[in-house]
């Protein structure tokens, strides 16, 4: 009855220091033979590992989305490029804004298109939204 106690005390402690729940958190225990502060190292080092995992996919998609360009161009000439990621976000946080410029272009006879890389002579000529 005492090794129980003792086992429910433990499974708490990690349950409130992770915010495991109590399956998991007692799951995390028996894995480590009990011993408390082995499960908690070995759970510090999962969650590191998983954050520094997930802030390289996101330095990943950023760095893509950077190297990827909008274009707008006129009659003959480049009006503006901005990168892609620039245009997701104003249409995200301004999102009135964004569709008031994309009228604009389509009033003003503009095509879009989206540039991978530095090279925009490598666009696609029919762009996008082609007017």
């Amino acid at each position: 009855m005492k090794d129980e106690l003792e086992q429910v005390e433990k499974i708490d402690l990690v349950s409130q220091r992770t915010g495991l729940d109590f399956g998991s958190a007692r799951s995390l225990l028996a894995e480590n033979g009990w011993d408390l502060l082995q499960a908690l190292t070995v759970y510090e080092a999962k969650k590191k590992a998983e954050e520094q995992e997930l802030f390289n996919k996101v330095k990943s998609v950023l760095k893509q989305a950077g190297a990827t360009k909008i274009v707008v161009k006129g009659q003959e000439d480049i009006v503006f490029k901005l990168p892609a990621a620039v245009g997701v976000l104003g249409a995200v946080f301004a999102p009135k804004l964004a569709l008031l410029v994309t009228a604009g272009c389509l009033l003003n006879r503009c095509s879009l298109e989206l540039c991978k890389g530095n090279d925009l002579k490598s666009a696609d000529t029919s762009g996008l939204i082609d007017n």
